[in-house]
């Protein structure tokens, strides 16, 4: 909707009543996604809203406005997503995650190009919609599987939710935005706390499409001098089993942990399989202490031509 902004308002003593002004009307997309194939079954799906002919484009779940030093700070941008008023459809700034393929999601009127996609083993599809005020517009897509991945699947190892310190995206979006962009395996690692996705894939119905590895991010924040006058960095290890009762969900303790303790304390969690990977090893200051690992110990001879360059 428009901003509505009251100016002017002298508040006495006991109540003072205002008028406020209508807000602008909202309409809706009512949307359906499948595969072009035999049966043609709904698919998750990523849908992007493109204002067109004087529309502007959405801002899902922009519930207020704020800014900073009179730069507009995007509150959309945190905290979630717009929940659609039927099936499953998550909005945030112009686009709109489903896990089911359909769904209704509420909008300014006017008219808009939307895009429908599954991540780079599906083809795009793009329809043109006119919202009418007060009213629910329709579009379908049909989206074609372009290349065909036989004995691989499309894994991110380094994924964050509201759990981390520096995210705020709820675990439910995280998953459903992976559903709709076609990633298959999901590795928990948020900052020091351990997070297993796999209740949240059941209770969405994507048992068949996602699994969940739970992992961890170590996350070294306070310099150790003198052998370590910044911390350790950022270490990922996964499969880690979680423990509920235990501090962080069973997060290992690492400040002021030498690195080879930290890779103990890891494999003694997981086991001698448990892969160790390190984060962003030329990385800045993040806080308190450099986070690149590389740097911090002075690993010069790790340089390439460009770092060089």
């Amino acid at each position: 909707r428009d901003d509505v902004t009251l100016t002017g308002i002298a508040v006495g003593a006991g109540d003072t009543p205002i008028d406020i002004p209508a807000m602008s009307a909202r309409g809706a997309v009512r949307f359906a996604v499948r595969e072009k194939t035999k049966g043609r079954p709904a698919i998750p799906a990523k849908l992007v809203f493109k204002g067109v002919e004087g529309t502007p484009d959405p801002r899902f779940h922009r519930d207020f406005s704020a800014r900073l030093g009179g730069v507009d700070v995007e509150p959309e941008t945190f905290g979630g997503t717009q929940h659609g008023s039927e099936g499953s459809a998550l909005g945030q700034t112009n686009v709109v995650y489903t896990a089911t393929g359909a769904g209704t999601i509420e909008l300014r009127p006017g008219t808009y190009d939307v895009y429908a996609s599954r991540g780079p083993e599906y083809g795009i599809r793009q329809r043109r919609v006119s919202v009418p005020s007060g009213g629910t517009a329709g579009v379908e897509f049909r989206l074609k599987r372009v290349v065909r991945t036989t004995n691989a699947i499309s894994a991110d190892f380094h994924v964050h939710s509201g759990r981390s310190l520096d995210s705020s995206a709820p675990l439910v979006d995280r998953v459903v935005s992976f559903a709709a962009e076609g990633v298959e395996v999901m590795v928990s690692t948020d900052h020091d706390k351990q997070v297993d996705y796999a209740p949240v894939i059941a209770d969405l119905g994507l048992g068949g499409r996602v699994r969940s590895i739970p992992g961890l991010e170590v996350t070294g924040s306070v310099p150790n001098p003198p052998s370590f006058p910044n911390s350790i960095g950022h270490i990922n290890a996964w499969p880690l089993p979680v423990t509920k009762d235990a501090r962080r969900d069973g997060a290992i303790e690492d400040e002021y942990v030498a690195p080879n303790w930290v890779f103990k304390r890891l494999r003694d969690r997981g086991g001698p399989d448990t892969v160790i990977q390190y984060n962003h090893p030329r990385a800045g200051v993040s806080g308190l202490t450099n986070i690149g690992f590389f740097n911090s110990i002075g690993c010069n001879r790790c340089a390439n031509a460009i770092d060089a360059a």
